[in-house]
């Protein structure tokens, strides 16, 4: 279901939009230097020729303001990667995770997990999702969530302690497809951080309108037609690839 990827040129220029949007209106620094990194992504994208391409995310932080996990110094990392023939998109993957990295000064519970207990103030990755948009692939939802999942293996992630078991790949649960803008939304609406304002600001709103339009509009249609109209065949059979 919503296989084909529509507005490829609007969506890439939409992402443009935002990211000079994201570099001018915040002083976050320590995400100031991705942002530039995603801004040459989006412009390499333009040059791209008619064949397929790969492209990595860098990694996003953003410190968690939280008081009652002030003493683990929680920290929101985005990342993902996209893939393309031409002006296809044939796969997209965002994740993001939840880091730890526990002050010598807490004191630890018999309740608290066993990495907590062991691996002290390492970084730890503690929760990690990732939202798929795999068009190409058959026998799972097109666009899906999965919880945990293979971690990256570049040097940017090496001094994360990960355990949650990557080989795991099932369950994925159906998900509308989602990109950088609808994430990040979703994220400030979920967790305190600097970047919580935006939220709320109109310009920004109008870019979370703008990619709920270029991402679902073509998938709910698609979603009420195999409702209304499902010809004999489950929803599980319907969102999968054929």
């Amino acid at each position: 279901m919503h296989k084909k990827s529509h507005g490829y040129a609007d969506r890439l220029k939409h992402l443009k939009n935002v990211l000079h949007f994201l570099t001018t209106n915040s002083s976050v620094d320590h995400v100031s230097d991705a942002r530039r990194l995603l801004c040459a992504f989006s412009d390499s994208l333009d040059k791209l020729p008619p064949s397929k391409w790969k492209k990595q995310f860098p990694k996003l932080e953003i410190p968690i303001e939280s008081s009652d996990l002030t003493h683990h110094n929680p920290v929101l990392i985005i990342g993902g990667v996209i893939e393309g023939n031409g002006c296809e998109i044939t796969f997209s993957s965002l994740s993001f995770c939840i880091s730890f990295a526990t002050d010598s000064s807490y004191q630890v519970k018999s309740s608290d997990s066993c990495c907590l207990k062991s691996q002290g103030n390492q970084r730890r990755i503690v929760r990690r999702f990732h939202f798929d948009y795999q068009p190409q692939s058959k026998g799972h939802p097109v666009s899906h969530l999965q919880y945990g999942g293979k971690f990256p293996t570049v040097p940017e992630y090496s001094a994360y302690h990960y355990c949650i078991e990557d080989f795991i790949e099932n369950p994925r649960f159906h998900y509308p497809p989602i990109d950088i803008v609808l994430l990040l939304d979703m994220l400030l609406n979920e967790f305190p951080t600097s970047l919580s304002r935006l939220s709320s600001e109109r310009e920004w709103r109008g870019y979370v309108l703008k990619s709920q339009d270029l991402w679902w509009k073509g998938y709910v249609d698609d979603l009420k037609a195999c409702v209304s109209n499902p010809q004999g065949k489950t929803f599980h059979e319907i969102i999968c690839s054929d």
